[in-house]
């Protein structure tokens, strides 16, 4: 129902895609009519059979996955059925620093002479 509520919000030029985290929910929501699937959170080999089987039935819709994908696992994902990969690590910038200040109570005092 919300696909069909969507597509009549949304029209006919909009992709609707929803995010899915168990491969029976992508298949219903492809059976309702999304356009793309975001496989969120599996693993390589589970985003690989997923994909594989979605295709199989629906080799019109789009398949993105993502999730705690890395610089360094990013390659585990570029797989035969997927269509887009997404690594949100690249917009959340490097890791915070970490930054300590000690402050010498001498310097201090002789700062104020």
């Amino acid at each position: 129902v919300a696909v069909q509520k969507a597509r009549l919000l949304c029209g006919f030029s909009n992709k609707i895609e929803i995010e899915c985290r168990k491969v029976e929910d992508a298949l219903e929501a492809c059976q309702a009519g999304a356009d793309m699937l975001m496989l969120d959170h599996f693993t390589p080999d589970g985003c690989a059979a997923a994909a594989a089987r979605i295709k199989k039935q629906y080799p019109h819709v789009i398949i993105e996955t993502g999730g705690h994908i890395t610089c360094e696992t990013v390659g585990t994902y570029a797989l035969p059925h997927v269509d887009v990969v997404s690594m949100s690590a690249i917009t959340k910038g490097p890791p915070p620093a970490k930054i300590h200040i000690k402050i010498d109570k001498d310097y201090v005092n002789l700062a104020k002479l």
